[in-house]
């Protein structure tokens, strides 16, 4: 249930014109990527998206390199090489390929928790109905994520790739300044930046 073909196939258009990350944004998360480096990088692409930031392998490895994970892959190198063999065709039906196996590996760990639940803690004098009505709610919430779902636009999309991250308590890319409204416009500050907040005269500087 991987394909990392089409991972590095999806990643690397985006990052060879990042209009193809357009085309898959409302389709893909990280989180529906096999390989967890790659639904970092994928991650961070949306990131520097939604700050209307370019998103080259550059820049991603500016973000990452500090992660582990990503250096053990070689970094910008990998970025490079998958952006160097991209291939623009399919690019949507390669990402409908990654969120479809996302899909089904979903069902096979809830089935199989569902299953290993009856095993080790079930209740026979529970009616057997519970059991299959928990698995079928599960399935439920899973099969309604899908490809098959309205489409959405790149600002919606990028919206909800923020907010579904802050609700999985994901640490912002920088470091954080403790001012909540800069740390959602900026993601955090990052080493090598230099950043300058200013405001037209009579905005309110002084009494702020």
């Amino acid at each position: 249930l991987i394909s990392i073909p089409a991972e590095q196939a999806v990643l690397g258009a985006a990052l060879f014109r990042n209009e193809h990350f357009d085309e898959v944004v409302d389709l893909l998360r990280g989180e529906d990527f096999a390989d967890e480096v790659h639904g970092l990088i994928y991650d961070t692409i949306a990131y520097l998206r939604q700050r209307g930031k370019t998103a080259s392998p550059i820049s991603v490895d500016t973000v990452l390199q500090s992660s582990k994970g990503y250096q053990d892959l070689n970094g910008r190198k990998y970025l490079e090489q998958i952006c160097g063999a991209v291939s623009t065709v399919g690019v949507r039906d390669h990402a409908v390929i990654i969120a479809g196996l996302a899909r089904r590996r979903r069902l096979h760990e809830t089935a199989s928790s569902v299953i290993a639940g009856l095993i080790t803690e079930g209740d026979p004098f529970r009616p057997l109905t519970e059991d299959f009505e928990g698995l079928q709610g599960a399935i439920d919430d899973i099969l309604s994520d899908t490809a098959d779902a309205p489409e959405k636009t790149v600002e919606e999309a990028l919206t909800a790739w923020m907010e579904a991250s802050q609700e999985r308590g994901e640490e912002l890319p920088g470091h954080p300044c403790g001012i909540e409204v800069l740390d959602d416009m900026l993601g955090g500050f990052r080493p090598g930046k230099v950043y300058i907040i200013a405001g037209r005269p009579g905005m309110g500087k002084t009494t702020a």
